[in-house]
């Protein structure tokens, strides 16, 4: 008489198949990291009510009833500070006056909000509601970067073959104090895809689609454009950089300033100016009169945070570090290239202002940091204080506090 098999034995059997399952790794490596560190920080939002709101925050309003875009805390808590330019540009578009003295949404790019806007064309007009462009925001920036987690995870395991390496860097990508602003209303995880996706592209020598991504990322962020350079770094590597064995597929690259082109033409429809969006950033004190060394030995910035200045300074000092170490130990030194382009350049400025969440997306930075995680007590040390320095980001971010 034959017996059945007991629950165990068939739990056991589904569950090996299971994890046979060539796609298990978006689950576990990605999925799972994703959705935990989402509602841990909507967690610390909610218990930060108990916390005193910035009482500098420039709308009043905004403090005295506990939200500023949308009744909705909880699509409210990922919207503060730029948030407001955004949705200026979605609604009534690119305004501008004088824009060396008053600050002006010229100087943020137009894919993001755009892209809200244009999505938003999909709901009546009579529902386009603050809330609902939040919503649609909020959205968008969760699928750009649950895809960018995807692609970057799959980007580490062709680079090193190794899976346990590419799951320790998207969850440090996760962890990474600034990291919450790939889901608020911002333009963080559009960016991080399009990078992602264009060395993705490179590194199988997809050069058209590359520098698409490329043009893409010229119209996200005012350094989106200087992928060019390690991209065409890339290209020669793998040519040994020798001329004679250049193809036409190099024309492509012709894509990627075109998107910035494009957006000059615009703005100087708009001011007269070809370079308003750079020159208007003198109204946000970014004025380019500072030496690399001076401003990362004194950052001091008399109109913000002395707390988070000094966290800028350090972060940006160990991410140097981390692309010089790129630049040695990464299969292409483009990574590393990438990583000082974007690095570097918004810190000649003469302020550190937001460094702490532009560095959210140098991507090869959290791979080296993966490539050390192998010994237990770097994995610790850098979990532990990613996670601490993020939980108290996230707290004083809902409660109105400048951040990055």
């Amino acid at each position: 008489m034959s017996s059945k098999p007991g629950w165990r034995a068939i739990y056991s059997s589904r569950m090996a198949k299971f994890q046979e399952h060539k796609y298990l790794w978006i689950l576990q490596d990605v999925l799972v990291p994703l959705g935990l560190t989402r509602l841990a920080i909507i967690l610390v939002a909610w218990f930060s009510q108990y916390f005193v709101s910035n009482p500098d925050y420039p709308i009043k309003e905004a403090l005295r009833r506990g939200w500023q875009f949308s009744p909705y805390k909880l699509l409210d808590m990922w919207a503060r500070w730029d948030t407001g330019w955004y949705l200026s540009i979605i609604r009534q578009g690119y305004k501008v006056s004088d824009i060396t003295s008053q600050q002006s949404n010229i100087v943020f790019f137009p894919l993001y909000p755009y892209l809200v806007r244009f999505t938003s064309y999909l709901i009546p007009s009579s529902l386009r509601t603050t809330s609902v462009l939040l919503l649609i925001g909020i959205l968008l920036s969760n699928i750009f970067l649950l895809i960018a987690l995807i692609l970057f995870y799959k980007l580490v395991v062709d680079l090193f073959n190794n899976q346990t390496v590419a799951r320790r860097s998207v969850w440090y990508l996760l962890l990474f104090p600034t990291s919450f602003f790939f889901s608020c209303f911002y333009t963080e995880a559009t960016f991080l895809l399009l990078c992602v996706g264009a060395f993705y592209a490179a590194i199988r020598e997809k050069w058209a689609i590359a520098s698409l991504l490329g043009c893409l990322l010229a119209l996200s962020r005012p350094l989106g454009v200087l992928i060019i350079v390690p991209l065409m770094w890339m290209y020669m590597e793998n040519r040994n950089w020798k001329l004679m064995k250049m193809r036409t597929d190099i024309v492509w690259f012709i894509l990627i300033p075109i998107g910035l082109f494009a957006f000059w033409i615009f703005a100087f429809s708009l001011t007269g100016d070809y370079f308003a969006p750079l020159n208007a950033q003198a109204a946000w004190g970014k004025r380019g009169t500072i030496t690399l060394w001076q401003i990362l030995v004194d950052p001091s910035d008399p109109h913000y945070s002395y707390f988070v200045t000094h966290i800028d300074q350090l972060l940006t000092i160990v991410f140097i570090a981390l692309s010089a170490i790129a630049l040695k130990i990464m299969p292409s030194a483009s990574y590393g290239i990438y990583s000082l382009v974007l690095i570097l350049p918004p810190i000649m400025t003469g302020t550190l202002i937001s460094q702490s969440r532009y560095l959210a997306v140098v991507f090869p930075a959290f791979i080296v940091m993966a490539l050390a995680g192998r010994w237990r007590i770097v994995d610790q040390v850098t979990t532990i204080i990613f996670l601490s320095m993020q939980v108290l980001f996230v707290a004083a971010w809902t409660r109105f506090y400048w951040i990055a």
